[in-house]
This record gives C-alpha cells, sequence and structure tokens, in this order.
C-alpha cells in the first residue's frame, strides 16, 4: 500500500492498496523501488521521489513527492524442479511411474479438452427439429421426476430448494435442450461418418465402473436413461477418436 504527497498533500492518483511491484521491473518511478529494498512485512517507510520531468500528468512532472509505503507480503520466485520419473511416479500415486507416460498423459487431456471446447463453441447445427428438442427437453425434465419418486420430495420442492420455481426450470431446461439437441446431431453425424458406436456392453461397462451390477439401478440413481448414458459415452469415444486423428 502506498500514500504519495507533494508539500504535505495527498495528490490525485497517488495512493493505491494491494499493489503488486516486481523489485528493477521499472515499473514505478526513479527511487520508488529502490526504497523499498530492505524493508519488512509489516513495516512502513517514508520514501523521497522526484517524477521526470516529461511525466505524463503535467500536474506532478517534475516535482518532488513522499510516498509513505507499507510492505504487506513479500512474494518469492518460486523454481519447479524438471519432471522426473521420482516425481511422475508420487504425483500420480504409481499411476504414471514415469515422466514420458505422464507428459503423454497429460497431452492426451488437453487434447481432449481442446477438442470438446472446439466441438461445443465452434460447430452450430442449423437445421434442428422440434422433436430432437422436445426429446431432449422431455428427458431433462425426467429426472426430476426419478429424484422425486427416490426422494419423496414434490418436484416444486425440489425445485424451490434449488432456489428456482417451475417456470424458471422449464426456461432453463428449454435452453439446455436446445444446446443438448445440437450437439446429440453433431456427435450422431461424426460416430456414422466414422462407424463408432455404443454397443451394450459398453453401457454394462459403465455401470459396473460406477459400482452397480443392473443398469435400471444406475440409471435411477443418477437420473439418467439409456439414451442419455449413450450419448455420454459416445461423446466419449468421439474424443478419443479425434484425439487419436491428431495424434
Amino acid at each position: 500500500d502506498y500514500v504519495g504527497k507533494i508539500d504535505g498533500v495527498a495528490f490525485d492518483g497517488g495512493s493505491a492498496e494491494g499493489q503488486v511491484l516486481t523489485v528493477g521491473g521499472g515499473g514505478f518511478i526513479p527511487g520508488f523501488e529502490d526504497g523499498m529494498i530492505g524493508m519488512s512485512v509489516g513495516e512502513t517507510k517514508d520514501v523521497n521521489t522526484t517524477f521526470p520531468a516529461d511525466y505524463h500528468n503535467p500536474e506532478v512532472a517534475g516535482k518532488t513527492a513522499v510516498f509513505t509505503i507499507t510492505m504487506n507480503e513479500i512474494l518469492g520466485t518460486v523454481t519447479y524442479p524438471e519432471l522426473s520419473d521420482e516425481i511422475a511416479n508420487e504425483v500420480t500415486g504409481g499411476q504414471y511411474p514415469t515422466a514420458a507416460e505422464l507428459r503423454s498423459y497429460l497431452k492426451e487431456s488437453m487434447l481432449s479438452d481442446h477438442i470438446m471446447t472446439f466441438i461445443n463453441t465452434d460447430f452450430f447445427v442449423a437445421d434442428c427439429p422440434e422433436d430432437a428438442i422436445m426429446d431432449a427437453y422431455n428427458s431433462q425434465l425426467k429426472y426430476y421426476d426419478q429424484v422425486s419418486s427416490t426422494t419423496g420430495m414434490s418436484v416444486s420442492d425440489l425445485v424451490a430448494a434449488q432456489g428456482q420455481d417451475l417456470d424458471e426450470l422449464k426456461t432453463a431446461t428449454m435452453t439446455d435442450a436446445v444446446n443438448s439437441a445440437r450437439y446429440n446431431i453433431l456427435y450422431q453425424a461424426i460416430a456414422e461418418n466414422n462407424g463408432l458406436t455404443v454397443t451394450d456392453e459398453d453401457l454394462t461397462a459403465l455401470a459396473t465402473e460406477n459400482g452397480y451390477s443392473d443398469l435400471e439401478s444406475f440409471y435411477r440413481d443418477f437420473g439418467a436413461t439409456e439414451e442419455t448414458a449413450k450419448t455420454f459415452l459416445m461423446q466419449d469415444k468421439i474424443v478419443e477418436f479425434l484425439t487419436g486423428k491428431l495424434n
């Protein structure tokens, strides 16, 4: 924090709080940074400075000022060690025991993220059938029916617990449904063009990975349907397929 004064009077633009300054960076007028060298955290000190004659503010140009500076915190420069097999093994709990394996995983993960961002922001489906939108809309609303049945709470109470009313829920759900329908059309096109499919074995494996021995229990507890589960799995397959292409 600092307060600047000229002839004992604070001037406009001469005071600030919570500023981050790198000593030697040249971001402040001559003398300001040098005067901070040696200060300790919590210390307050007056530093004498002189504004350059060609300073952009003519009201203070060439004048001598006293800045009362308070040092709140000193930040050091962090130097990270080179990634080694030992570090890779430690930070991943043995999942990626070598630096090469960890780098490969991170590269693939970053590619997947970029692909999903690209698909979700740079593609637009101009002709989206109304029935596709309503299917997505009803599928999403069905989640609340399933949760209501499981918890014994009315849909109105469930929605109210989230700070919404039914009309707000329906409006938000319709917006999501339009986007979902567009994505589904896009995913379906990519899948058909590249021979990608989701099998019953894929669905069973998804349930098993989440600790379920049957699909009905999995769908019920996750508020999902066979269609939404297939969409989720297809998205993963598409990203994996495109990542492989980029690699």
